[in-house]
């Protein structure tokens, strides 16, 4: 049923063209991360916990992606 909400959810109100990502189970943020950057030409790198909170409070996710 959840594939079938976000097959759903994209159709219905996404953007023509637009690609989207979804993942299911137990799957690493830094494996769907890698695959967005990739999806957008950018290349990817690990980060502390002190860089990772600094982005989050300028209003950053996903390490610099707004």
């Amino acid at each position: 049923m959840e594939i079938f909400l976000i097959g759903a959810t994209g159709f219905v109100g996404g953007a023509v063209g637009a690609l989207y990502h979804a993942v299911a189970g137990e799957t690493p943020n830094r494996w769907l991360a890698e695959r967005v950057a990739d999806d957008l030409g950018r290349g990817t790198r690990g980060v502390g916990e002190a860089e990772a909170a600094a982005t989050a409070r300028r209003g950053y996710r996903f390490g610099g992606i707004r």
